[in-house]
């Protein structure tokens, strides 16, 4: 009896380290893997973020939380890496017509405003399109403007001129109909209009151009959009590339149409790659764009849509709904509103704002209640 007993105890206790050595061996297991990414986490956390000019790099964001850090990271993109690798390489232009009209004090005070905001010579990467070409024709070097800017006025008296180019006169004036004659404003040679021809004819003349003075993209902006030009700078360096790349690019904040059945690029402030503008200014005829045009009521942006896609190959639509570059609908005659809303253009380092890349909220219920042309 009593060896049965101590039988039976050795076998308790035997069992008894079996078991606390599986426990062991697995308490071991865990402890080594926690230990292990623990040791990785780490040396990733307190490991230096690499520089901005440092491609590639990319990560990868999860959560809302790491949303605020994207400033603090660069923005990747195909154009951004060559000009990093040649850092020798020609940097885009962008030419930007901003539609304005004389005549009328409101507008003439707009473009006092942007003048000393948008446009004034604190901007090293901005300049006027009369400067701009003046440096290049007396062969100058003029490396550092990256965008170039001109207010676009309809210069053609009413009754004597169409309001779309389609003629051998000449493309611009030297003044408007009232005698008028500002450096920074190129005059068309048309009657004052928005809806029947002007974008048209700047498009055609700024094609004209472009080849000549090395522009890759022609823009077209309201006079009531308050532009940031550093983080129009930082788009364009992202995300367009120079000639010979830049081709059957168009762009913009989106906007559906229910009659057209498309997607076109908002009024406020759209884009078109050189061989876009001279395709819908000089290979579209006026009339040919006058039957394109929105059947009930013309609509400019709508329009310039139509004329781009009527183009014979594919069109490549580069959203702009997700970057933060500009304020519209800016109307008053207030110099201080548009100085405030200047300044908190400025302060924003963040260009890519992070948004929906459609506004699908507002824009369904407005198609179905009939808002939506």
């Amino acid at each position: 009896m009593l060896l049965l007993k101590r039988r039976g105890s050795f076998a308790t206790t035997r069992n008894y380290y079996k078991s606390h050595s599986s426990i062991t061996f697995i308490l071991a297991i865990l402890s080594f893997t926690s230990l292990f990414f623990f040791t990785t986490i780490s040396k990733r956390l307190l490991s230096p973020r690499p520089s901005p000019d440092t491609y590639p790099y990319t990560k990868s964001y999860t959560s809302y939380a790491d949303l605020h850090k994207l400033q603090s990271y660069p923005t990747q993109s195909i154009y951004n890496a060559v000009q990093r690798q040649f850092p020798n390489a020609r940097k885009t232009k962008v030419l930007i017509g901003i539609f304005s009209t004389s005549g009328i004090s409101k507008y003439d005070h707009r473009r006092g405003y942007i003048r000393n905001t948008f446009v004034n010579p604190e901007e090293e990467y901005l300049c006027s399109l009369q400067e701009y070409m003046y440096r290049v024709d007396h062969e100058k070097e003029f490396q550092d403007c990256e965008i170039i800017y001109t207010f676009v006025i309809g210069g053609g008296k009413w009754g004597e001129r169409p309001p779309d180019h389609d003629d051998e006169e000449p493309l611009t004036l030297t003044q408007d109909s009232y005698g008028n004659s500002e450096p920074d404003c190129t005059y068309l040679n048309i009657r004052e209009n928005m809806e029947k021809g002007k974008s048209a004819t700047w498009l055609k003349y700024a094609s004209q151009i472009g080849h000549q003075y090395g522009i890759d993209y022609v823009m077209k902006v309201d006079d009531d959009t308050v532009t940031s030009v550093t983080n129009l700078v930082q788009f364009t360096r992202d995300e367009l590339p120079p000639a010979p790349y830049n081709t059957r690019i168009y762009g913009g904040p989106p906007r559906p149409s229910v009659s057209a059945q498309t997607i076109y690029a908002a009024g406020e402030l759209y884009f078109m790659s050189l061989d876009l503008a001279y395709y819908v200014g000089n290979e579209l005829t006026a009339q040919q764009r006058a039957e394109m045009r929105t059947a009930i009521k013309p609509i400019e942006d709508l329009d310039m849509a139509t004329y781009v896609y009527s183009h014979p190959y594919p069109i490549k639509y580069l959203n702009m709904d997700t970057w933060k570059i500009w304020e519209h609908s800016q109307r008053t005659k207030r110099e201080n509103f548009y100085k405030y809303k200047w300044a908190k253009m400025r302060i924003r380092k963040q260009t890519h704002q992070m948004k929906a890349p459609f506004q699908w909220g507002w824009y369904c219920p407005a198609i179905f209640k009939g808002d939506v042309y």
